[in-house]
Parts: C-alpha cells; structure tokens; sequence
C-alpha cells in the first residue's frame, strides 16, 4: 500500500483537477463574483452606468487591470465592502501575472476562477496530509478522494470567491492542531503555523473567527489535561493573532453594523434546522432538484437521503472503530470537538443573534475540511472492518456518488447561481 500511495494520490489529483477545471469559463459570472471582480479590480458599484443603456461591447471596459498596491486595495475594501482584503489582493496579484503572460483572454470568468481552482486542488493534497498525520497513509488517501470528489468543494473552488483559499488556511491550521496535540516534537513550528494560517484566515473572511475560536477551545482542553506547562504558547500564539488583526479591528467593527449585511430573509425558527442538514448532505452528494420538474426533484430527493443515509451508516462503523482505538481516539475526539463548537457558534448566530447564515451553504467552509478529514478516515477504518473486496466496492461506489454528484455541479444541474446569470443573459 504505502509503494502505490504516491500513484493513488496522483490519480486523485488528477481527478480533483479534471472536476474543477470542467466548464470552468463556460459558466457565466454571477453577482457576487462580478462585485469580488469589481473590488479586485479596485472599481466599485459607480463604475456600471445606471439609468442608461450600454452595449455589451462595452462590458469588458468596467473590468481593465490597472496595477495598485494590497494597501489601496484594503481601504477600499473598509469603505465599499464588508470583506477583509486578503483574497482581494491575491486574487488581484494573480490577475497581474496572467496580463503579463497574455493568459485566459477569451475568458473573464476563466481569469477569476483559475486561482481558486488551483488553491482547490491544493487543499486536496492538504487534506491528504492532515489525515495522513492525523490517522494513517490509507485514511489521507480516503481523506484527499473525498475531497477530491465533494460536489461542495468542486462548487466553492469554481467560484471567483475565497471560499478555497478557506479550505486551505482551515487545513493547514488543523493540520497544526493535529500535531500540537500529538506530539512534543517540533512544537514551536507547530504553534507558528497554526498562528500564521489563523491569522491569514481571518484576514480572508469574518467566519474564520469561528473556526479561530473553536480551534482554541480544542487547544486549551487538551493542554489543561495533559501538558499545563504549554498553555503559555497558546496564550501567546493566540495573543500573536490578535496583534496580527488590530490594524483591521475597526473596519471588522464598522462592517458589522453596515447595512451591507442585512440580506438575509426574516428569521424562521424551523427553517435553519433542515438548511444545516441539508448543508450536511450536499457535501458529500447532489442530484438535480432546484428548477426541475416536481416528479425529478422527488426522485432526486429520495435518491439523496437515501445514498446519504447509507453513507452515514459506514461512517458511523468506522468512526466507532476510530473511538475506541488509543492510537487514533484523542485526534478523532479533537476534530468531532471543532465540528461540534463551530456549530454550536453556528446556532448562536442563527438564534442568539437572528441572522440565518444557514441559508447560505457556502459558510458551511468553516467545518468543511474537518467532515472531509473525519468522513474519510471513517471510511479509511470502515474499510479495514470488511473483506477486501467489499472494501474496493465500498470506495467505488463512493466514488460513483461524488463524480456523479460533481457533474451535476459543473454542469449548473446543482447550486444554481442566483438571479439565473445565464437565463437573463440569453434573454439580453
């Protein structure tokens, strides 16, 4: 096994790639990626005439490259936008490089999304390193095939947002976990990644600070049990982060009380709790219901609950299986911890504070990379429980629901972009 683990993660790379690089600049931008293109660009909504007609000849001229500096780019941000800047000026370095090299003409969706695509396959490789530490060689391969294969993931890392570049910071910051709690050795570059990936993180989304604050409540109770004397680096790696953040603390504060951020609906009790859930099933499997006839979207209801629930069943043998071995117990407790804080942090906002953030899967990236990490080295335990054959059938089937569910994504089958950019563009 460990011999064919170079090719398999190959394969699985490959696979991850060939998902989301399909119809990549085929799928036309919708409002939220045209507004990132617009803050990148350093332009904000003045720049699209009003009250007038253009031509669509016109389009291209309201998104020219015009070099500026990651500073320019931030106070524009604080004044125009409720986002932090990181993604902004990687994505606006990144659009420098391809206008240097003459790259992606054709396509202004193309030129967007390449750079979130990239950081999507590097978090493949990176949940194949968080659970190859975490567990075993076998559980990163199931760990990185998940990923690779989760109709979620391949959506977020299609999109001209910072949703992937989530994916890796989250990853690499558990990785850090992860070793912090197994191991004394190399405990200082350990607490420096894990500082650095937390900082850069909420730099890239406010929602991070869920995960920063889940990930330190992990930190404290596993040191208080078992090593005090290392509470002093989390206290000050974490006092680190903070400092990191206070240039942009005032703009977090003015950005939460915008009138910018009153788009969610009126508040429902009921409806958070299947959106969760739902949030739940569709990273692992989706099958085309939104815009479809009644009779197909019953049936691809049912097929949904019922592969999801078989799913859920062989997660849960091994995820037994993970409990009650001593080797992989305290990483599996850790993890299934951050799942549970993060939405519980979830839950406080949604009915502490009356903002259903659960109506938008794409904040589900905060515990993302944690259900990747845990589904596979569940599966990666469930495997080792069955007959060999059974356990090829097992991974193929899996396979079969995550390429199948990916294909309905890449081909706009599945998480539809609202306000239907391509219907009102054939209509123009």
């Amino acid at each position: 096994m460990i011999r064919k683990t170079p090719v398999t993660l190959m394969i699985i790379l490959i696979l991850g790639s060939f998902l989301r690089g399909m119809n990549l600049g085929k799928k036309p931008l919708w409002l939220d990626e045209i507004i990132t293109a617009l803050f990148t660009f350093g332009e904000g909504y003045q720049v699209i005439p009003t009250g007038t007609i253009f031509s669509i000849q016109a389009i291209p001229n309201f998104f020219t490259y015009q070099e500026q500096s990651c500073s320019h780019l931030a106070n524009f941000l604080a004044e125009q936008s409720t986002h932090p800047p990181l993604f902004f000026c990687l994505l606006h370095r990144w659009l420098g490089i391809i206008e240097t090299l003459n790259l992606f003409n054709d396509s202004l969706a193309t030129q967007l999304r390449v750079l979130p695509t990239l950081l999507g396959i590097i978090a493949i490789f990176l949940l194949y390193y968080l659970n190859q530490k975490a567990f075993s060689q076998q559980a990163g391969l199931a760990g990185a095939g998940i990923m690779a294969i989760s109709p979620f993931a391949v959506y977020l890392s299609q999109e001209a947002r910072q949703y992937s570049l989530l994916f890796v910071l989250i990853a690499i910051a558990l990785f850090a976990l992860v070793q912090i709690i197994k191991s004394d050795r190399n405990a200082f570059l350990s607490w420096l990644i894990w500082g650095i990936a937390n900082s850069l993180g909420i730099y890239t989304h406010y929602f991070f600070l869920l995960s920063l604050v889940a990930q330190m409540i992990i930190l404290f109770i596993f040191l208080v049990r078992e090593s005090p004397r290392r509470l002093f680096l989390l206290f000050g790696m974490t006092g680190g982060v903070i400092l990191s953040y206070l240039p942009w603390l005032p703009t977090l504060i003015t950005h939460i009380y915008s009138p910018k951020t009153d788009w969610l609906p009126s508040f429902d009790w009921f409806a958070p709790i299947y959106q969760l859930i739902l949030g739940l099933i569709i990273m692992v499997v989706t099958f085309p219901i939104e815009n479809q006839p009644t009779t197909i979207q019953i049936i691809s209801a049912l097929v949904m609950l019922g592969l999801s629930g078989w799913l859920l069943y062989h997660f849960s043998l091994g995820y037994r299986k993970l409990l009650k071995d001593r080797v992989t117990q305290k990483v599996t407790l850790a993890l299934s911890l951050y799942l549970v804080l993060v939405l519980l942090q979830f839950l406080v906002i949604i009915y502490g504070l009356e903002k259903n953030i659960a109506i938008a899967p794409r904040y589900n990236y905060v515990y993302y990379p944690a259900i990747a990490s845990l589904l596979g080295a569940s599966l990666s335990a469930r495997s080792e429980q069955i007959h060999p054959a059974l356990s090829r059938k097992l991974f193929s089937i899996v396979g079969i629901i995550g390429i199948t569910s990916c294909l309905f994504v890449v081909w706009n089958l599945f998480f539809l972009k609202p306000y239907f950019p391509e219907k009102n563009g054939s209509t123009i």
